[in-house]
């Protein structure tokens, strides 16, 4: 049995592995940074990558989950661009539902709002989620 890309419903994209923060229950922190070991691919997923990824239409794509396992997509540069990309490439934008999971810990008020605004293009169902990640710079 083959599996065809168009039967694709869902994508999870991690566009970096940096973070702001130093959780201590994190995969990231308890693997790499606690041992002092670099984290192997840090770098950011190029705009080229998104590109390619997002240059046909996604027929049957109904969810995008933009988080991470070692990172805070986020905090990736170029965050509002990519899912900017996403919305001018796929033409049934209004039907994903775009799932973001962030610890907040980072830009300013302008940025949000403009997540806001991109956000609001998807799917109603479509969120952001803030991890409280500590109650200070100690715990987090």
């Amino acid at each position: 049995m083959s599996y065809e890309i168009d039967q694709t419903q869902y994508i999870m994209l991690e566009l970096t592995a940096a973070c702001n923060a130093r959780c201590p229950a994190c995969a990231r922190t308890q693997h790499f940074i606690r041992d002092g070991k670099p984290i192997l691919g840090s770098t950011n997923i190029s705009m080229a990558v998104i590109e390619k990824l997002f240059a046909k239409e996604w027929a049957n794509l109904n969810q995008i989950n933009i988080d991470g396992n070692y990172g805070d997509s986020l905090f990736h540069p170029q965050s509002l661009e990519i899912i900017q990309h996403i919305i001018n490439t796929q033409p049934r934008h209004p039907q994903i539902k775009v799932f973001i999971s962030t610890n907040g810990g980072f830009f300013n008020e302008s940025y949000w709002e403009k997540l806001a605004h991109l956000i609001s293009q998807f799917h109603p169902d479509s969120t952001v989620e803030f991890g409280i990640d500590g109650i200070d710079p100690e715990t987090h």
